[in-house]
């Protein structure tokens, strides 16, 4: 198979040092496209220096060489003389290298999706050979796969997933319009412009908002002369005096 690789440089291209690759070609394209070079005799006979996988020359063309002699030059005058042409010895052929015979991959195919194309067909585990004459194009299937923030679809044929997208939620229930995903509120608060009534209360997964009045929880104690009270959803909170006399409602006593 060095003859056969050392003929067609394609498929030098596509295979490289890959000796295996070039016998599965050719028993299932090479013979179909006429590449009939298949041993070091006939790439020889074609002009064509064969080498092993380390760039080693196994054989090359051997070209005619006539050495001048007495007997050479004595036989060129007789044969100038008598008008018959010079005979070229034949170059002998170099003995042909023994080829193992071809392994056919027995095809084990999965059907995988093809790249830069929306389609899938089926790919041999062993050879990486596509059987491009089944090629499908991949067609969603009718459930979604759903999480908090998109939807998408997995092909009916391969692994192929499709037509991601966020949620749609066109009215205020939050339900989805596309795969029907219901929508709840994952809310946080924050205080704009130290607003000391009101917050807003965020959703972090659709940014839904809304204003909320601060929830003001009890006083803490805070010094000898005023107490805390804070909002218990937001970080907002104001300082106001202790009750006098007596006790404060936030326990301090004067």
């Amino acid at each position: 198979m060095f003859a056969y690789r050392a003929a067609y440089e394609d498929l030098q291209e596509a295979f490289g040092n890959n000796i295996i690759a070039y016998y599965i070609h050719y028993a299932t394209h090479g013979m179909q496209e006429n590449r009939s070079i298949t041993t070091v005799p006939q790439a020889v006979k074609a002009g064509i220096t064969v080498t092993g996988l380390r760039g080693q020359v196994i054989a090359r063309p051997v070209p005619v060489v006539i050495t001048p002699t007495e007997e050479t030059n004595q036989e060129e005058t007789n044969h100038e003389e008598t008008g018959n042409p010079v005979v070229i010895p034949e170059t002998p052929s170099p003995e042909p290298v023994p080829v193992p015979s071809a392994t056919v991959c027995t095809h084990q195919y999965i059907t995988k999706q093809l790249e830069n194309i929306r389609a899938h067909a089926p790919v041999c585990e062993i050879c990486r050979y596509t059987d491009e004459q089944k090629q499908e194009p991949c067609e969603a299937a009718d459930e979604y796969i759903i999480d908090t923030m998109y939807h998408k679809r997995k092909c009916k044929g391969c692994d192929r997933l499709m037509d991601s997208d966020k949620h749609q939620y066109p009215t205020n229930d939050f339900k989805c319009s596309v795969c029907g995903y219901q929508h709840v509120h994952n809310y946080y608060y924050f205080v704009i412009n130290n607003d000391n009534k009101n917050h807003i209360k965020s959703c972090t997964l659709c940014n839904f908002g809304s204003s909320e009045p601060h929830n003001i929880s009890a006083p803490t104690s805070y010094s000898t002369m005023e107490h805390k009270r804070q909002c218990s959803d937001c970080n907002f909170y104001y300082m106001e005096p202790h009750t006098t006399p007596g006790v404060c409602e936030c326990g301090y006593s004067s």
